[in-house]
């Protein structure tokens, strides 16, 4: 609807005038008796009722015509929804790439998994609706900022560009992404947002506690001016699918600098990640690349808990020397 046929819609009220004159002209007015009165206060009631019945239908027929009219001038919009149409959409997708998604199911990760899913919500998309990416990685990342439309070249080049995994993503930033998600500028005024977050919902990156910067995302879904939709689609796994992961997540020598022939003790921690009991394992201590220090035992752990072991070692020579410890154990993620 344009500026000026917009004004035309102020007229709509005009469309009571006939209700105007019919009560004006039902007005009591001043009764005088005639020869004739008796026989017409004799007339059929029934004939009265069907009177009455079509001065109502003539005045909605007027009230009809006029607000036609009005309207025809103001030639409104209607959304394509009210008609049983298609909503245009301006899908923008987040995809979670973190260290999690490589998990390997047995031959298949979660990142696969997580493709799968991205294909099935491109499926829904017609060529009339908008489509964007974003990688949640580290930072937010947009592989296609400016909105493609939906056809099947641009749903295939999104999905071949999401194959290839950001390397080194140690976590996602799932609120900063869907933050940068629902600013993005709107891909068509007329257009429905909708954001959809693929992840294997690992905790890290959610950051749920900022519970200010979520709710500025539920006001912003509110205020979006063509309707809006948030869902989630989550990389399942079987019951049998456990995940072991068993991590070293410290390393701590008891000194900042040695002397030489001076004993070090190293300390590495171990802590269970994984949804299961671990089995117990060994832990290599190893000196540069080639030069073995020792083994030690790790027991069995609970998920969520942890342990530590020692080295004593005393530096043979002068320089650096690069000290590490490889945990020997069945951890889906490499």
């Amino acid at each position: 609807m344009s500026f000026l046929s917009s004004f035309f819609l102020f007229a709509l009220p005009a469309a009571a005038v006939p209700i105007i004159v019919h009560l004006l002209a039902k007005r009591r007015k001043k009764i005088i008796a005639w020869g004739a009165m008796q026989f017409l206060a004799r007339a059929n009631p029934r004939a009265k009722r069907s009177w009455r019945l079509k001065d109502l239908l003539l005045l909605l027929l007027r009230i009809l015509v006029l607000a036609c009219f009005i309207l025809a001038l103001a030639r409104p919009l209607v959304p394509a929804g009210w008609l049983g149409g298609h909503h245009t959409r301006d899908l923008i997708l987040v995809v979670d790439q973190s260290m999690s998604t490589q998990w390997d199911f047995g031959g298949e990760t979660a990142h696969e998994r997580a493709l799968d899913l991205v294909e099935e919500a491109l499926e829904e998309l017609e060529a009339t609706d908008f489509l964007r990416c974003i990688v949640a990685a580290e930072n937010p990342q947009w592989l296609t900022s400016y909105p493609l439309k939906a056809d099947e070249s641009s749903k295939a080049a999104i999905v071949n560009q999401l194959r290839t995994p950001q390397s080194g993503a140690r976590s996602a930033q799932i609120l900063a992404s869907l933050e940068e998600a629902w600013a993005a500028e709107p891909a068509h005024p007329n257009a429905e947002r909708h954001v959809i977050l693929v992840t294997d919902a690992q905790a890290h990156g959610w950051m749920l506690e900022q519970s200010g910067r979520w709710l500025a995302i539920a006001q912003q879904m509110e205020n979006f001016p063509s309707g809006s939709l948030m869902r989630t689609l989550r990389v399942r796994r079987t019951a049998e699918e456990t995940q072991d992961n068993m991590a070293v997540t410290a390393l701590t020598p008891n000194r900042e600098a040695v002397a030489l022939g001076e004993p070090v003790e190293l300390t590495a921690t171990i802590e269970n990640f994984g949804s299961v009991a671990s089995s117990s394992s060994i832990l290599r201590w190893q000196l540069g690349e080639d030069e073995e220090l020792g083994l030690a035992s790790i027991p069995a752990l609970e998920p969520g808990a942890s342990t530590t072991v020692k080295l004593e070692h005393a530096p043979a020579g002068l320089g650096i020397h690069e000290l590490s410890a490889h945990l020997e154990s069945g951890d889906g993620l490499a």
